[in-house]
């Protein structure tokens, strides 16, 4: 599959817990980016974030490496 993150002790895990049909269109849109799920939900809850930010800051945010977003 797609990408991997390193053993990086400075990670920290969480939990998702999807319904089933959630969990199939995030399984279906990995697949589609040939990215595991893990590495899917982890790009698009930064995604989120950033957004987050970025409309409580007020401020534009820098886009993740690799991204189309801003």
């Amino acid at each position: 599959m797609g990408e991997t993150v390193p053993d990086d002790r400075s990670r920290r895990p969480v939990r998702l817990d999807l319904a089933p049909a959630d969990h199939e269109r995030l399984e279906r849109c990995a697949r589609e980016r040939d990215l595991s799920m893990a590495s899917y939900a982890r790009q698009a809850v930064l995604v989120a974030i950033r957004g987050d930010e970025r409309e409580l800051s007020g401020r534009p945010s820098p886009a993740l490496p690799g991204s189309n977003h801003a």
